[in-house]
């Protein structure tokens, strides 16, 4: 594969993974965010945008995972410790994303120019 099809490659799979839907690790950080302060399901589901099916998955899963704390007994969810972690680790990941999206656009720019 000659390096133009590869950038072409890059691209289509870029654009593929820019679709509007979400995928786990943004729910799943939109959940967290949403709880950051403390928040009750109803918080959660709006914040992340979920259904009610989804957000009693996704905190079960949050809760196992240790991101997410069940701190009282009025049903105020926190975010944890592990969970800013994950926060912080994940808004990394966005802006070294953003970075590679702009780069392969740059790449294409020049192999285009004639």
């Amino acid at each position: 594969m000659d390096l133009v099809s590869t950038l072409n490659y890059s691209s289509r799979w870029l654009e593929n993974n820019n679709r509007k839907k979400r995928n786990r690790l943004e729910i799943a950080a939109d959940m967290l965010e949403a709880a950051r302060n403390g928040a009750r399901k109803t918080r959660i589901m709006y914040g992340a945008n979920l259904s009610y099916e989804l957000l009693v998955a996704y905190l079960l899963t949050l809760i196992e995972e240790g991101l997410l704390e069940d701190s009282d007994e009025n049903g105020v969810y926190r975010t944890s410790k592990k969970g800013t972690t994950f926060l912080k680790e994940f808004a990394e990941f966005r802006k070294v994303r953003r970075l590679y999206e702009e780069k392969m656009t740059s790449l294409k720019k020049l192999l285009q120019v004639k």
